[in-house]
């Protein structure tokens, strides 16, 4: 049997290279994820452990026990732990210190401005930055910069910049960059790097929010950790809101955490190869049921010839396993050289060595053996089906494709439209739920049941639905081709079945990334309809000319001027009220949104002044007291849009009451392709005043967010397609062999090669055209479905199916499967009507 075994494997070997091929591209999809998920977490695994490197105690706020005005406070949002250093020092067995903090400065470098965190510098034994160029700053007029921020201000070492406080009009303070920080994978990115001295210097307000404590020792052993932390405790016993603990304890909590983040990745990231996985499956079921049918003379001589039933099944079983280890060993072979490789491109390891410490024997050995397993699975029944069809029976004549029984078609088709039921009902139910989360994993749970069933359902009526498609086009050769799509129904249902998974994950993940797009941009727009604010901290508002030049800058689509002053509102006997008066304009060309505007004769006012009738005046000079010869009767409206301690009137209003009224804000739409770092710039550049604020960047961050994910798992899909078209491929060569004698006979009856190649690439275009139209459907169906169980906080759902894309997509997935279709028509049209004839 064994000699037999490797001569079989000789034999149909071609046969087996598509099943090889999905199983081997699924097994090293899986080994590349799972080697990406070790290489994140050992990366960040490596980032908490260089942070907290060399420190034996840490010390920083205990917000559970953090009481009084501190906690609330918006001059403070940390409370200072420096006043805490000097007794730290003091502590029996500390040889150093290091802080930590978590201030924010703003970079000046001739008219650019930027605004980046804060890292202190720290002593041996801790953590030392690594620098591309220079050294580290120890003096309080030194700084080194991140290489983002060099690129972006064009600095290098020896250049002068100013630092100060961020969103501040004050002027910075001089300071000279004496190094340029590397990238480095295994820890976090610092951008502006002094020391304590020099943040205390530029930064009012400036605060200690962390000391790690060493005893010099750069990996000191637990023991020493806690008798230090111990030593550090008691120190600060009177102090209160502080926790002080070993450095192993923050380091094991902060591990867990990210463990926890680590495996939902994994989970996500798996998601993919999984699908994958089933599609392989598809393919490989098919396969061996094709290609079994094709051996049953040859299984049916062995019986004839002595050879027992077990022997057969065993025969069979054995090759079923030989394919499967070999394309899995195949599989991932690839893998462990391809995953590394993502791993080192993506900046999560610093050489490729160290990225090959992600690839390990345990995960290689358990990939492999789940490969040949999975092969062995998908691949068994056909096999055991076939060995147990009688010698008798074997040899007679049948079909060309051994189409399954009706009866197993209804089987089918029934448990489809049960497991279909079953998932809307759970989908249904979930859209119903008020609990976000509930909503989404009924959604989710009921999708994944509903889109198995509709597969199965498919396999069953899809031949039948590639027939109708089939009547559209005219001809000879367009009726051949529809009539062999039903010829082996259900070889036609699972090459359309494959096809029909890829274009719906596609579809689906294009549908949700859009929809979701829509929708979290509506919500920005709604919330923030301008894109950016440009405001002044001068008194007098923006400097005059400097609205105007604004509006000339590179990038910017409109500007709306909105000017403002000191009030006064009085209703009936009451004393009047001090506010702000904002006169509106016409926010139209500037918005994405509609928003509302008060009409002639209102305005609006927050929840905390009353509505109805008021007089509202000019305060002269910006004081008290009303100029009567500027006064106008105004009918107050709570909005939302109203601004605390203001009334928003319209712009003409604002003009009766003070012609003179200063712009204090420029409201501004940026062009679609706008460069939002390049416009800030360019606004803070026109004056020392100048603020900048707004929506934009919400928007940007958004948009950026979904294309990644959306290109991301496009990607990963991309693969699974992959998968798709070598089925469609496989089953059509397979077709082909099924078909050598009718496509001897049809060249021998006058069929041409291009004719014949022509034959072939109409069934293939036939059953791509309905199995893409399936999928667009499912695609859409399934995705209204994801983004309304998506667990957002959202005022307002926008369901969008981007057509453009969608029909991209099947157009690509229609020329793929014809492309696939090439080389069996090629290889049928080359075959000599003689040798055709001849063969069994």
């Amino acid at each position: 049997m064994n000699r037999l075994l490797r001569a079989n494997v000789r034999q149909h070997g071609r046969r087996y290279v598509a099943t090889g091929v999905a199983v081997a591209i699924s097994m090293a999809f899986i080994l590349v994820c799972l080697v990406f998920s070790a290489g994140l977490n050992d990366s960040l695994s490596r980032s908490v452990t260089e942070v907290y490197r060399g420190a034996a105690a840490v010390v920083d706020v205990d917000w559970d026990d953090l009481t009084g005005p501190e906690s609330g406070s918006e001059t403070t949002p940390y409370p200072d732990l420096s006043s805490e250093v000097p007794a730290v020092e003091a502590v029996d067995g500390v040889k150093a210190v290091a802080l930590t903090t978590y201030d924010y400065a703003e970079v000046r470098h001739g008219s650019a401005r930027l605004t980046r965190q804060v890292t202190l510098t720290a002593p041996e034994p801790f953590t030392q930055w690594p620098l591309r160029q220079g050294s580290a700053p120890a003096a309080p007029g030194e700084v080194a910069v991140d290489a983002d921020t060099a690129d972006a201000l064009g600095l290098s070492v020896g250049d002068a910049l100013e630092v100060g406080p961020a969103s501040s009009a004050q002027t910075g303070t001089p300071m000279t960059v004496t190094g340029i920080l590397a990238s480095n994978a295994q820890v976090s990115g610092a951008q502006l790097l002094m020391t304590d001295e020099a943040a205390s210097h530029v930064l009012p307000g400036h605060s200690v929010t962390g000391i790690l404590v060493s005893t010099g020792d750069a990996s000191p052993s637990e023991a020493d950790q806690d008798a230090l932390s111990g030593r550090v405790a008691a120190a600060l016993a009177d102090t209160p809101a502080v926790s002080v603990r070993p450095a192993h304890e923050v380091v094991d909590e902060a591990l867990q955490q990210m463990k926890v983040g680590s495996d939902q990745t994994l989970a996500i990231l798996l998601t993919f190869p999984v699908i994958a996985v089933v599609v392989a499956g598809i393919v490989v079921s098919s396969t061996f049921r094709v290609v079994l049918h094709q051996r049953r003379r040859e299984l049916a001589l062995l019986r004839c010839l002595g050879a027992r039933a077990g022997q057969v099944r065993g025969l069979l079983v054995r090759e079923t396993l030989a394919v499967g280890a070999v394309a899995s060993l195949v599989g991932v072979a690839a893998g462990a050289l391809l995953g590394p490789l993502g791993v080192r491109a993506l900046g999560l390891a610093d050489s490729y060595r160290e990225a090959l410490s992600s690839v390990q024997p345990l995960t290689v050995a358990g990939v492999w053996l789940l490969g040949t397993l999975l092969t062995l699975l998908f691949g068994i029944r056909p096999a055991l089906g076939v060995s147990r069809v009688p010698p008798i029976a074997a040899l007679q004549s049948s079909d060309e494709g051994g189409a399954p029984a009706r009866s197993a078609h209804r089987l089918r088709l029934a448990a489809g439209l049960a497991l279909t039921a079953g998932g809307a009902a759970a989908i249904w139910a979930g859209l119903r739920s008020d609990d976000d989360s509930l909503r989404f994993l009924l959604a989710l749970a009921g999708s994944m049941v509903a889109l198995v069933g509709l597969l199965m359902v498919a396999t069953v009526v899809m031949a039948r639905v590639t027939f109708l498609v089939g009547s559209l086009p005219r001809g000879m050769l367009a009726r051949m081709a529809r009539a062999n799509t039903v010829r082996n129904p259900d070889r036609t249902g699972t090459t359309a079945t494959a096809i029909i998974i890829g274009v719906t994950l596609i579809v689906m993940m294009m549908v949700g990334a859009s929809s979701t797009r829509a929708t979290l941009l509506g919500e920005v727009d709604a919330r923030r309809p301008l894109d950016l604010i440009a405001s002044s901290t001068a008194p007098e508002g923006v400097p005059a000319g400097v609205a105007e030049r604004i509006g000339e800058i590179d990038g910017i689509a409109a500007t709306a001027d909105s000017r403002s002053i000191t009030g006064t509102l009085q209703m009936g006997t009451d004393e009047p009220t001090t506010l702000a008066v904002i006169g509106l304009p016409d926010l139209a060309p500037v918005t994405h949104s509609a928003v509302d505007q008060p009409a002639e004769g209102q305005g609006f006012v927050p929840e905390d002044i009353p509505e109805g009738e008021a007089s509202l005046c000019r305060a002269p000079d910006g004081q008290s007291g009303a100029d009567e010869a500027r006064c106008l009767t105004v009918e107050l409206v709570h909005n939302a849009t109203a601004s605390d301690g203001a009334v928003t009137v319209p712009e003409g209003t604002l003009e009766e009451l003070a012609p003179d009224a200063p712009v204090t804000q420029v409201l501004i739409k940026l062009d679609g392709d706008a460069d939002l770092d390049a416009v800030q710039t360019g606004i803070l550049s026109l004056d020392e005043t100048l603020q900048v604020s707004g929506g934009a960047q919400e928007r940007e961050q958004y948009t950026s967010m979904i294309d990644t994910v959306l290109a991301v798992a496009i990607g990963l899909l991309a693969v699974s397609v992959l998968v798709s078209l070598v089925g469609v491929a496989n089953t059509l060569s397979l077709s082909v062999a099924e078909r050598t004698r009718e496509n001897g006979l049809l060249r021998a009856l006058g069929l041409t090669r291009r004719q014949m190649k022509a034959m072939l690439v109409l069934e293939s275009l036939l059953i791509s055209v309905s199995g893409t139209l399936a999928g667009v459907l499912l695609g859409i169906g399934f995705g209204w479905v994801g983004v309304h169980a998506l667990p957002l906080d959202l005022e307002r759902t926008i369901f969008v199916v981007p057509w453009w894309q969608v029909a991209g997509v099947g157009a690509i997935a229609v020329v793929c499967a014809v492309v696939a279709a090439w080389l069996p028509g090629r290889r049928a049209a080359r075959t000599s009507p003689v040798e055709a004839l001849a063969a069994e």
